[in-house]
């Protein structure tokens, strides 16, 4: 699923015909001579005439192709590659989802071979919130004063909303709602209106069948903060009434902006219809001066493969409340017991890399090396990412040994396996409730999130305690 579902192509334009200059020549009075001519002319005149129409019928395809489409007969996704054209590279398709989701779903997907380093997808993106700004210069100052109040008013220490954000999402609707320009209109129309497999939809029975994240609170007041913003800034600002036509609008185009956007900020057609595989992934570059986005190949793609992006370090929890899916492998997991515990020991909660509820992973993803070809003057990039398997990140890490407290590796191995085994059970004890059994609504989608997490809990508890045997904390397998 390609975000919040984790979304042909234009043809080449056709050669112009070849224009042949001939010298005028003087016709002499001999009948033989002058009836050669007539021929040669007939001959010259037959040949480019046969030409002319092969190539108006050419080129009246190629021109239809390249300018004169009949947009208003493509399919929706037919138009989208029409005005965001991807560079020939990918192009947007049904991929076969895995088990776990049972059907298809839109993506990415190679039109050619795509070699290890090459640049797979080169896509504009738009400084939207700029535009809005350089329209409306006073409205930077009243969204930041609007947003400072909700979150005081609201006591959202955890809001992370910015005042850029806001001004984006309004840009995004005049652009599709008030100017109707198409390239954005089209683009609008290939985003998932229903968007109920978002845990913000999510009924209470739902949302009881799931073992709270713990930064759970961060995405409620986010959501909170901005009905609270637009509602202030329709109020006081009567030309945004035109734009946000009401409250539901406004916060559809918020959640397509938190589950597709990049850099919380910008909307890139096309790009956003990748879906997630962090082992798969291609590179991300970002060229700011030429507002360009680029998707660089970590390995080979075949012609007819999936092409990937991530959208983060997500747990299969994560996933399911965020995007409405949960892959078959995931390759994160949190262990809340552990959060809790780092939250209100007093050895660790007035540390604020400890105390803050931002998600600690555990990673189970192995060494990753990437290397991006982008050619010119120091235009080769390599990037390598690592992980240790079932590892928690480095801060936690920090922050555990200083909870615990000891430096000996047996008791940090024992008291990480003892938190995965209790998180284990509460996992399994929530997939298998009675409650959460139906077959409706998101149902499914929670229970499997809490069967995979149960399972990625107790493999890591099995390798935690390995390790407390051995008296070693690292390089676990």
């Amino acid at each position: 699923m390609a975000r919040s579902s984790g979304k042909g192509g234009k043809g080449g334009k056709g050669g112009k015909a070849e224009i042949v200059k001939h010298r005028n020549e003087k016709l002499v009075s001999s009948p033989k001579k002058y009836y050669g001519m007539l021929v040669a002319i007939t001959v010259v005149v037959v040949a480019h005439l046969w030409e002319f129409l092969l190539f108006s019928s050419s080129g009246s395809a190629s021109s239809s192709s390249s300018g004169e489409v009949n947009v208003d007969a493509l399919k929706p996704l037919e138009k989208l590659m029409h005005y965001w054209p991807s560079g020939g590279a990918v192009t947007v398709a049904s991929v076969v989802g895995d088990e776990a989701d049972g059907d298809s779903f839109r993506g990415l997907v190679a039109t050619r071979k795509i070699e290890r380093g090459q640049v797979s997808l080169n896509a504009d993106y738009h400084d939207l919130a700029g535009e809005l700004t350089s329209q409306q210069p006073q409205l930077v100052n009243v969204v930041e004063s609007l947003l400072q109040a909700a979150i005081q008013e609201q006591q959202a220490t955890l809001a992370t909303l910015s005042t850029g954000t806001v001004l984006a999402l309004v840009r995004f609707l005049q652009l599709v709602d008030i100017e109707k320009v198409p390239k954005w209109t089209v683009y609008a129309d290939t985003l998932p209106q229903n968007v109920t497999s978002m845990a913000w939809y999510w009924t209470p029975e739902e949302r009881n069948c799931m073992v709270p994240r713990p930064n759970d609170a961060l995405a409620w007041q986010n959501l909170s903060v901005f009905r609270e913003v637009m509602t202030k800034l329709m109020e006081g600002q009567p030309w945004i009434q035109r734009i946000i036509r009401d409250p539901q609008r406004a916060e559809w185009a918020y959640l397509m902006f938190t589950t597709r956007a990049f850099e919380d900020l910008f909307f890139v057609p096309i790009l956003d219809m990748g879906n997630h595989d962090p082992l798969k992934a291609v590179n991300t570059f970002f060229a700011k001066e030429q507002k360009k986005i680029l998707l660089v190949a970590p390995y080979t793609i075949q012609k007819g493969d999936p092409v990937y992006s991530t959208y983060g370090s997500l747990t299969p929890v994560h996933s399911a409340e965020i995007y409405g899916f949960v892959q078959a492998e995931p390759s994160y997991f949190e262990v809340p017991s552990i959060h809790e515990d780092l939250r209100t020991s007093e050895s660790t909660k007035n540390i604020g890399q400890c105390a803050n509820p931002s998600v600690k992973f555990f990673g189970d993803v192995g060494d990753q090396e990437i290397y991006a070809q982008l050619g010119g003057e120091g235009g080769h990039k390599s990037v390598v990412t690592h992980f240790q398997a079932f590892m928690p990140n480095e801060w936690a890490h920090a922050c555990i040994r200083r909870l615990i407290p000891s430096d000996n590796k047996t008791d940090m191995a024992k008291y990480i396996a003892q938190k995965l085994e209790s998180d284990h059970q509460k996992y399994v004890t929530m997939a298998h409730a009675p409650e959460c059994q139906s077959t409706e609504g998101n149902f499914p989608l929670i229970r499997r999130a809490n069967q995979v997490t149960a399972k990625l809990m107790w493999d890591a508890k099995g390798a935690w305690e390995q390790a407390a045997d051995k008296g070693t904390n690292t390089n676990i397998p």
